[in-house]
């Protein structure tokens, strides 16, 4: 059988929540999904969990993997819906009729659809992060869409490529990066908060940023090395414009002091020339 929607949830060691994210989909509205579990063979009870609910899973897989990438890989690969949305272990669905909500907007044509996301720290605040319409390149460049947030088809995969496994964190931002700004594949934003999402993540940890920096710069180079030496030239000139001497001249041009000095300047500039005209005419 063939799903609009496949649900894929990767984990390792994580029970407490794998559970509350396997009940936030069993609570759904909607029954016409494909769930998939992909597990790195945990030894906390999870696999344990998981054969407990298999009847309720439509596929599941218990064994070693090489990391985050490879365990969604291994999702798409055992996936047969149209479209996929990858849901870690500790993310929730927003509410009971966020899969019912969402599968209006899945129509032809779109490869990628996102939301937004509902942002729970460690603490237990949240926050909402709203995603713009329109992507470009420039956004990417510092940020991205959360896998969590999109729902992707599930063929694209095989058009762009699948999620690069040598990386450790940033795999997910270079296919939106490479499928939405090199490919110019189509996406659209939807009106819906899709998930509840558990920032304790690897690329969440501040100790981890000069690794996302790094990769992604990698990436940059392999796809974008143009719109690389660009941004570089860019940066180099907003930080030239963070010196003093700039300030300085920004702030005197600003003020109106030194309009009313630059104003006096003027007009004794052009009462030389007229001068110096009137002699030339004598």
């Amino acid at each position: 059988m063939d799903y609009k929607l496949s649900l894929i949830t990767i984990n390792y060691n994580n029970k407490e929540g794998l559970e509350k994210t396997m009940n936030s989909v069993f609570d759904q509205t909607l029954d016409e999904y494909e769930y998939i579990i992909i597990d790195g063979c945990s030894t906390d009870g999870s696999k344990e969990l998981i054969e407990a609910n298999q009847s309720k899973i439509n596929f599941h897989l218990s064994e070693p993997d090489t990391g985050i990438y490879n365990a969604m890989n291994k999702g798409i690969k055992n996936a047969r819906g149209e479209y996929l949305l990858f849901l870690n272990s500790g993310d929730t669905l927003f509410n009971t009729n966020v899969l019912q909500n969402i599968s209006k907007h899945l129509i032809n044509g779109v490869d990628i659809f996102y939301g937004d996301v509902n942002i729970v720290d460690n603490e237990g605040h949240e926050e909402l992060r709203v995603f713009p319409e329109n992507l470009t390149f420039n956004f990417f460049l510092n940020k991205t869409i959360t896998h969590q947030a999109a729902i992707i088809r599930r063929t694209l995969f095989d058009q762009v490529f699948y999620y690069n496994e040598n990386f450790k964190m940033v795999s997910d931002w270079e296919f939106f990066v490479c499928a939405i700004c090199k490919f110019n594949k189509p996406y659209r934003k939807v009106n819906v908060t899709l998930v509840n999402y558990k920032l304790d993540g690897v690329s969440s940890n501040a100790i981890n940023k000069n690794i996302l920096l790094k990769e992604r710069k990698e990436s940059l180079e392999k796809y974008f090395p143009l719109f690389l030496k660009d941004n570089e030239r860019l940066n180099k000139q907003t930080n030239l414009l963070k010196l003093n001497r700039f300030k300085i001249l920004i702030e005197l041009e600003n003020s109106k002091i030194a309009q009313v000095f630059n104003s006096i300047i003027l007009r004794f500039q052009l009462k030389l020339f007229r001068n110096k005209r009137l002699k030339d005419l004598d």
